[in-house]
Protein backbone atom coordinates (compact mmCIF):
# COMPACT_ATOMS: atom_id res chain seq x y z
CA UNK A 1 0.00 0.00 0.00
CA UNK A 2 1.27 3.46 -0.92
CA UNK A 3 0.69 6.59 1.14
CA UNK A 4 2.14 10.10 1.30
CA UNK A 5 4.26 11.29 4.20
CA UNK A 6 6.75 13.95 5.26
CA UNK A 7 10.13 12.98 6.71
CA UNK A 8 10.48 14.68 10.09
CA UNK A 9 13.94 13.44 11.10
CA UNK A 10 16.84 11.19 10.07
CA UNK A 11 18.74 9.64 12.97
CA UNK A 12 22.49 9.17 13.13
CA UNK A 13 21.91 5.43 12.68
CA UNK A 14 19.99 6.02 9.44
CA UNK A 15 16.53 5.61 10.97
CA UNK A 16 14.01 7.60 8.93
CA UNK A 17 11.09 9.10 10.87
CA UNK A 18 8.00 9.84 8.80
CA UNK A 19 4.69 11.56 9.55
CA UNK A 20 1.89 10.24 7.30
CA UNK A 21 -0.15 13.02 5.71
CA UNK A 22 -3.28 11.31 7.11
CA UNK A 23 -2.02 12.11 10.63
CA UNK A 24 -1.60 15.84 10.04
CA UNK A 25 -5.06 17.11 11.02
CA UNK A 26 -5.14 14.99 14.20
CA UNK A 27 -1.62 16.09 15.15
CA UNK A 28 -2.45 19.77 14.59
CA UNK A 29 -5.56 19.46 16.77
CA UNK A 30 -3.50 17.92 19.56
CA UNK A 31 -0.82 20.62 19.30
CA UNK A 32 -3.50 23.32 19.54
CA UNK A 33 -5.04 21.64 22.60
CA UNK A 34 -1.67 21.35 24.36
CA UNK A 35 -0.97 25.00 23.58
CA UNK A 36 -4.29 26.09 25.11
CA UNK A 37 -3.88 23.98 28.23
CA UNK A 38 -0.21 24.65 29.00
CA UNK A 39 0.65 28.09 27.65
CA UNK A 40 0.50 29.74 31.09
CA UNK A 41 2.10 26.87 33.01
CA UNK A 42 4.65 27.85 35.66
CA UNK A 43 7.97 25.94 35.65
CA UNK A 44 8.53 23.19 38.21
CA UNK A 45 10.67 24.07 41.22
CA UNK A 46 11.90 20.51 41.70
CA UNK A 47 11.00 17.04 40.44
CA UNK A 48 12.61 13.60 40.58
CA UNK A 49 12.76 12.55 36.93
CA UNK A 50 13.06 8.96 35.71
CA UNK A 51 14.36 7.67 32.39
CA UNK A 52 11.53 6.72 30.06
CA UNK A 53 9.11 9.16 31.68
CA UNK A 54 6.62 11.01 29.49
CA UNK A 55 6.78 14.78 29.49
CA UNK A 56 5.98 17.99 27.69
CA UNK A 57 8.86 20.08 26.35
CA UNK A 58 8.73 23.86 26.18
CA UNK A 59 10.23 24.87 22.80
CA UNK A 60 9.10 28.52 22.87
CA UNK A 61 7.13 30.88 25.11
CA UNK A 62 3.77 29.36 24.25
CA UNK A 63 4.57 26.09 22.45
CA UNK A 64 4.90 22.65 24.03
CA UNK A 65 5.70 19.34 22.35
CA UNK A 66 5.35 15.78 23.63
CA UNK A 67 8.56 14.09 24.69
CA UNK A 68 10.15 11.20 26.55
CA UNK A 69 13.17 11.41 28.85
CA UNK A 70 15.81 9.14 27.32
CA UNK A 71 18.79 9.85 29.57
CA UNK A 72 19.25 11.89 32.76
CA UNK A 73 22.07 14.38 33.23
CA UNK A 74 23.27 17.10 35.60
CA UNK A 75 22.31 20.26 33.72
CA UNK A 76 20.31 18.81 30.82
CA UNK A 77 18.47 15.62 29.89
CA UNK A 78 18.38 13.79 26.57
CA UNK A 79 14.74 14.01 25.48
CA UNK A 80 13.15 12.50 22.40
CA UNK A 81 10.33 14.42 20.73
CA UNK A 82 7.99 11.49 20.15
CA UNK A 83 6.03 13.19 17.37
CA UNK A 84 9.17 14.19 15.46
CA UNK A 85 11.73 11.50 16.25
CA UNK A 86 14.65 13.81 17.05
CA UNK A 87 16.51 13.77 20.38
CA UNK A 88 17.89 16.93 22.00
CA UNK A 89 19.47 17.98 25.28
CA UNK A 90 16.87 19.93 27.27
CA UNK A 91 17.30 21.67 30.65
CA UNK A 92 14.86 20.36 33.32
CA UNK A 93 13.28 23.81 33.66
CA UNK A 94 11.78 23.35 30.18
CA UNK A 95 10.23 19.96 30.99
CA UNK A 96 6.91 19.16 32.62
CA UNK A 97 5.84 15.63 33.64
CA UNK A 98 2.41 14.56 32.50
CA UNK A 99 0.35 11.44 31.87
CA UNK A 100 -2.04 13.40 29.69
CA UNK A 101 -2.19 12.41 26.01
CA UNK A 102 -0.38 9.12 26.75
CA UNK A 103 -3.27 7.25 25.12
CA UNK A 104 -2.63 9.05 21.81
CA UNK A 105 -0.08 7.29 19.62
CA UNK A 106 3.12 9.10 18.47
CA UNK A 107 2.54 10.70 15.08
CA UNK A 108 5.95 9.86 13.63
CA UNK A 109 6.91 6.33 12.61
CA UNK A 110 10.51 5.02 12.71
CA UNK A 111 11.41 3.32 9.43
CA UNK A 112 14.25 1.57 7.66
CA UNK A 113 14.78 1.03 3.95
CA UNK A 114 13.59 -2.40 2.81
CA UNK A 115 16.32 -4.89 1.85
CA UNK A 116 18.96 -2.17 1.92
CA UNK A 117 22.38 -2.86 3.45
CA UNK A 118 24.62 0.17 4.20
CA UNK A 119 28.28 -0.18 3.26
CA UNK A 120 30.03 -1.68 6.28
CA UNK A 121 26.60 -2.68 7.71
CA UNK A 122 26.37 0.72 9.43
CA UNK A 123 25.22 4.00 7.92
CA UNK A 124 28.30 6.19 7.79
CA UNK A 125 28.18 9.85 8.85
CA UNK A 126 28.54 11.09 5.26
CA UNK A 127 25.64 8.87 4.14
CA UNK A 128 23.41 10.10 6.98
CA UNK A 129 24.17 13.72 6.07
CA UNK A 130 23.27 12.91 2.48
CA UNK A 131 19.96 11.39 3.59
CA UNK A 132 19.20 14.47 5.67
CA UNK A 133 19.90 16.81 2.76
CA UNK A 134 17.62 14.82 0.45
CA UNK A 135 14.73 14.16 2.82
CA UNK A 136 14.46 17.08 5.28
CA UNK A 137 12.75 19.43 2.87
CA UNK A 138 9.12 19.37 4.10
CA UNK A 139 8.29 17.88 0.70
CA UNK A 140 5.93 14.92 0.48
CA UNK A 141 7.39 11.51 -0.34
CA UNK A 142 5.68 8.28 -1.34
CA UNK A 143 5.88 5.37 1.09
CA UNK A 144 5.24 1.71 0.37
CA UNK A 145 5.09 -0.59 3.41
CA UNK A 146 7.04 -3.81 2.85
CA UNK A 147 7.37 -5.47 6.28
CA UNK A 148 5.95 -4.80 9.74
CA UNK A 149 8.37 -4.59 12.70
CA UNK A 150 9.12 -7.73 14.69
CA UNK A 151 8.41 -6.01 18.00
CA UNK A 152 6.25 -3.09 19.15
CA UNK A 153 7.78 0.32 18.31
CA UNK A 154 10.30 -1.36 16.03
CA UNK A 155 11.21 0.01 12.63
CA UNK A 156 8.80 -0.29 9.73
CA UNK A 157 10.48 -1.63 6.58
CA UNK A 158 9.56 0.64 3.68
CA UNK A 159 10.33 1.62 0.13
CA UNK A 160 10.56 5.41 -0.11
CA UNK A 161 10.18 7.32 -3.36
CA UNK A 162 10.97 11.00 -3.96
CA UNK A 163 10.19 12.44 -7.36
CA UNK A 164 9.44 8.92 -8.56
CA UNK A 165 12.95 7.70 -7.67
CA UNK A 166 13.55 4.93 -5.16
CA UNK A 167 15.66 6.26 -2.28
CA UNK A 168 17.37 2.88 -1.85
CA UNK A 169 18.42 2.73 -5.51
CA UNK A 170 19.55 6.37 -5.43
CA UNK A 171 21.71 5.80 -2.33
CA UNK A 172 23.11 2.62 -3.91
CA UNK A 173 23.97 4.65 -7.02
CA UNK A 174 25.93 7.04 -4.76
CA UNK A 175 27.81 4.01 -3.31
CA UNK A 176 26.40 4.41 0.22
CA UNK A 177 24.58 1.08 0.36
CA UNK A 178 23.62 -2.12 -1.49
CA UNK A 179 20.01 -2.47 -2.69
CA UNK A 180 18.85 -6.07 -2.64
CA UNK A 181 15.19 -5.63 -3.61
CA UNK A 182 14.47 -6.51 -7.25
CA UNK A 183 12.54 -3.28 -7.94
CA UNK A 184 15.32 -1.16 -6.42
CA UNK A 185 17.93 -3.02 -8.46
CA UNK A 186 15.90 -2.37 -11.62
CA UNK A 187 15.83 1.35 -10.85
CA UNK A 188 19.56 1.25 -10.06
CA UNK A 189 20.26 -0.13 -13.54
CA UNK A 190 18.34 2.82 -15.01
CA UNK A 191 20.22 5.35 -12.82
CA UNK A 192 23.57 3.87 -13.81
CA UNK A 193 22.79 4.86 -17.38
CA UNK A 194 22.94 8.50 -16.32
CA UNK A 195 25.62 10.65 -14.75
CA UNK A 196 24.03 12.50 -11.82
CA UNK A 197 26.08 15.67 -11.56
CA UNK A 198 25.47 18.36 -8.97
CA UNK A 199 26.37 21.70 -10.53
CA UNK A 200 28.92 23.92 -8.81
CA UNK A 201 30.23 27.42 -9.46
CA UNK A 202 33.32 27.80 -11.61
CA UNK A 203 36.36 29.35 -9.94
CA UNK A 204 37.07 32.94 -11.09
CA UNK A 205 40.26 33.73 -13.01
CA UNK A 206 43.04 34.77 -10.65
CA UNK A 207 45.69 37.44 -11.27
CA UNK A 208 49.30 36.64 -12.05
CA UNK A 209 51.39 36.30 -8.86
CA UNK A 210 53.26 39.52 -8.16
CA UNK A 211 50.77 41.78 -9.97
CA UNK A 212 49.31 44.79 -8.18
CA UNK A 213 45.60 45.23 -8.86
CA UNK A 214 42.59 47.09 -7.39
CA UNK A 215 39.93 45.16 -5.43
CA UNK A 216 36.74 45.89 -3.55
CA UNK A 217 36.30 44.32 -0.08
CA UNK A 218 32.83 42.76 0.04
CA UNK A 219 32.92 40.88 3.36
CA UNK A 220 35.25 40.75 6.37
CA UNK A 221 35.23 37.71 8.66
CA UNK A 222 38.53 38.38 10.43
CA UNK A 223 41.86 40.02 9.53
CA UNK A 224 42.90 36.63 8.13
CA UNK A 225 39.72 35.99 6.14
CA UNK A 226 38.58 38.67 3.72
CA UNK A 227 36.33 38.37 0.67
CA UNK A 228 37.20 40.63 -2.26
CA UNK A 229 35.79 41.43 -5.69
CA UNK A 230 38.13 41.30 -8.68
CA UNK A 231 37.25 43.29 -11.79
CA UNK A 232 38.35 41.16 -14.81
CA UNK A 233 38.65 44.31 -16.96
CA UNK A 234 41.24 45.80 -14.60
CA UNK A 235 43.14 42.50 -14.54
CA UNK A 236 43.61 42.72 -18.32
CA UNK A 237 41.48 39.59 -18.71
CA UNK A 238 38.41 39.14 -20.86
CA UNK A 239 35.28 39.01 -18.66
CA UNK A 240 32.85 36.16 -18.99
CA UNK A 241 29.87 36.96 -21.20
CA UNK A 242 27.27 36.17 -18.52
CA UNK A 243 29.44 35.84 -15.40
CA UNK A 244 27.68 32.55 -14.79
CA UNK A 245 28.69 30.28 -17.61
CA UNK A 246 25.39 30.53 -19.46
CA UNK A 247 25.16 30.51 -23.24
CA UNK A 248 25.89 33.69 -25.17
CA UNK A 249 22.35 33.90 -26.55
CA UNK A 250 20.88 34.74 -23.15
CA UNK A 251 18.33 37.57 -22.99
CA UNK A 252 20.38 39.43 -20.34
CA UNK A 253 23.55 41.38 -21.02
CA UNK A 254 24.88 41.16 -17.46
CA UNK A 255 24.51 39.24 -14.23
CA UNK A 256 22.93 42.29 -12.55
CA UNK A 257 20.21 42.38 -15.20
CA UNK A 258 19.51 38.66 -14.75
CA UNK A 259 19.24 38.98 -10.96
CA UNK A 260 16.98 42.03 -11.30
CA UNK A 261 14.69 40.04 -13.60
CA UNK A 262 14.62 37.14 -11.10
CA UNK A 263 13.72 39.48 -8.22
CA UNK A 264 10.87 41.00 -10.24
CA UNK A 265 9.54 37.62 -11.42
CA UNK A 266 10.23 35.42 -8.39
CA UNK A 267 6.52 34.59 -8.00
CA UNK A 268 6.70 32.62 -11.27
CA UNK A 269 9.95 30.76 -10.38
CA UNK A 270 9.54 27.49 -8.40
CA UNK A 271 11.38 27.32 -5.08
CA UNK A 272 14.15 24.79 -4.50
CA UNK A 273 12.92 21.58 -2.85
CA UNK A 274 15.98 19.31 -3.24
CA UNK A 275 19.06 20.39 -1.28
CA UNK A 276 22.70 19.38 -1.77
CA UNK A 277 25.87 20.74 -0.16
CA UNK A 278 27.67 23.29 -2.38
CA UNK A 279 24.61 23.45 -4.64
CA UNK A 280 24.24 26.75 -6.55
CA UNK A 281 21.00 28.59 -5.91
CA UNK A 282 19.37 31.99 -5.65
CA UNK A 283 18.59 33.30 -2.17
CA UNK A 284 16.80 36.34 -0.81
CA UNK A 285 18.94 38.76 1.19
CA UNK A 286 17.67 41.01 4.00
CA UNK A 287 17.15 43.84 1.48
CA UNK A 288 14.46 41.76 -0.26
CA UNK A 289 16.53 41.21 -3.41
CA UNK A 290 17.71 37.83 -4.74
CA UNK A 291 21.39 37.01 -5.23
CA UNK A 292 23.54 34.05 -6.22
CA UNK A 293 24.41 31.74 -3.33
CA UNK A 294 25.51 28.22 -2.49
CA UNK A 295 24.06 25.90 0.14
CA UNK A 296 26.45 24.95 2.96
CA UNK A 297 24.34 22.84 5.34
CA UNK A 298 20.92 22.25 6.88
CA UNK A 299 21.10 23.54 10.47
CA UNK A 300 17.63 22.52 11.71
CA UNK A 301 14.85 20.26 10.49
CA UNK A 302 11.89 21.67 12.46
CA UNK A 303 11.51 24.28 11.20
CA UNK A 304 13.98 23.84 8.34
CA UNK A 305 16.87 26.32 8.52
CA UNK A 306 19.55 26.43 5.83
CA UNK A 307 23.03 27.93 6.09
CA UNK A 308 24.21 29.44 2.80
CA UNK A 309 26.81 31.83 1.45
CA UNK A 310 26.24 34.63 -1.05
CA UNK A 311 28.99 33.82 -3.55
CA UNK A 312 29.36 37.31 -5.05
CA UNK A 313 29.90 38.93 -1.63
CA UNK A 314 31.15 36.21 0.74
CA UNK A 315 28.60 36.89 3.48
CA UNK A 316 26.70 34.07 5.21
CA UNK A 317 23.02 33.81 6.11
CA UNK A 318 20.57 31.37 7.69
CA UNK A 319 17.32 31.22 5.71
CA UNK A 320 14.11 29.24 5.46
CA UNK A 321 13.24 27.20 2.31
CA UNK A 322 10.85 30.03 1.26
CA UNK A 323 13.91 32.29 0.76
Amino acid sequence: KFFQAVVSFVGTDGTIYIIPKSFESEMNRLMDEIKRNFQYLDPLESYCWKEGEACLVRVSDNKWLRGKVVKLGDSAFEVQFIDRGCTERIPPCDLYPTTLYADIHPFCIPCQLYKTVPIGNVWQKEAVCYLQEILLTDKEVDIQVQDLPDKPWGKLSISLYFGGISLASFMAHQKYCIAEDSEDRRQLEILEGYDIVWLTYELPPLPVPGDIFPVKVTHLVSPNEVYIFLDPCKLHQKPLATEGGASSDTQWESLDEALKWCTENMDSIPLTTEFQTEMPCLAQYSDGLWYRAKLLSILKSDPVEILLQFVDFGSFSVVSPSR
